[in-house]
């Protein structure tokens, strides 16, 4: 079963179709539309997710992060720039997997994750500063950030910034500050 919803939007409801690599082509009076579609077995095992413009990560219940989407500014954190449409794991700068996340918050094109030591890490885009280490830099894998004075209970981003909640109740900021 299938319900056109305007003249550029389709739905397709097929519960029944098995993970894996397929042509969908439809045909109209117009012509033929043919195009690759690859439909993913269900994620299992998430614990909290977060959506960005183009991309969405996950807390697993192991505390890693996998993302998954548009990945043109490294939001994926995996330490490369091709989109995926499958989950993959946020990575260090040194390939390692990140790892004991509470918490993840994704902003336009960046993400970023809260560590059960109370330490963030961000990575994708990093234009306005929005990933906190000091620099502009755009990073493909997760970066510490830096000169936060205490420890952090909870993050959220916005656009292009980002911010995090202390201990103390104090709220530090970082990245654009346009408005």
């Amino acid at each position: 079963p299938f319900e056109v919803k305007s003249d550029h939007e389709i739905h397709i409801a097929a519960p029944q179709v098995a993970a894996g690599d397929y042509v969908l082509e439809i045909q109209s009076s117009g012509g033929v539309a043919r195009n690759a579609l690859t439909v993913g077995a269900p994620l299992s095992g998430v614990v909290q997710v977060a959506a960005g413009t183009d991309h969405m990560c996950a807390v697993m219940e192991d505390k890693s992060v996998k993302c998954w989407g548009k990945n043109e500014n490294g939001q994926l954190g995996n330490n490369s720039q091709t989109n995926s449409p499958k989950a993959v794991a946020v990575q260090t700068a040194d390939g390692q997997q990140l790892g004991n996340i509470v918490a993840v918050t994704a902003g336009e094109i960046f993400s970023c994750a809260l560590s059960s030591d109370h330490a963030v890490y961000c990575w994708g885009d990093n234009a306005a500063g929005q990933l906190g280490d000091g620099s502009t830099i755009r990073r493909l894998a997760a970066t510490r950030v830096t000169g936060l004075p205490e420890n952090v209970v909870a993050i959220n981003a916005g656009s292009y910034f980002h911010c995090a909640l202390t201990e103390s109740g104090a709220v530090y900021c970082w990245g654009s500050n346009s408005s």
